[in-house]
């Protein structure tokens, strides 16, 4: 009796070390913010895993993204919100069993606007009905 539960207790301990073995996951916490450190909800954040993989979410009311169960390794992520310059930020080092965290700032996007003003037909008959030629004289005849 007394080596079938030695035989036991050992048995549950080798099928045991496998399981404690196993990494724990990490946590990735971005918080996403303007130039001004303002918070920037709901902006879309997309992570990439060292495998290729990805998972998106958006930003809450504080500007935080949150990626729980995470295998440990190196992430990529990408962050974007219309108005804004999309950002990528590399090197998000997960840890087994810790979180990571990471402020990401993003740039208010240029405006690009471009007018192009023509005149009118008739404003260009009128600057030709104005039209003048000046002298030699007459110009250095002018108030400096």
């Amino acid at each position: 009796m007394y080596l079938v539960r030695t035989l036991l207790v050992v048995l549950c301990m080798c099928l045991a070390a496998p399981l404690y073995a196993q990494p724990r996951p990490g946590t990735l916490r971005l918080v996403v913010r303007d130039a001004t450190d303002f918070d920037i909800p709901g902006a879309t954040v997309t992570i990439t895993s060292p495998d290729g993989l990805t998972r998106t979410t958006t930003s809450g009311d504080h500007g935080e993204a949150v990626f729980d169960a995470l295998a440990p390794g190196t992430y990529l992520a990408h962050v974007e919100l219309s108005g804004f310059t999309p950002m990528d930020v590399s090197d998000l080092r997960v840890r087994a069993g810790a979180q990571t965290s990471r402020t990401v700032r993003l740039e208010i996007a240029g405006l690009l606007e471009e007018i192009e003003v023509q005149p009118a037909a008739e404003d260009t008959q009128l600057l030709g009905a104005f039209t003048e030629q000046f002298t030699a004289d007459q110009l250095s005849a002018l108030p400096d």
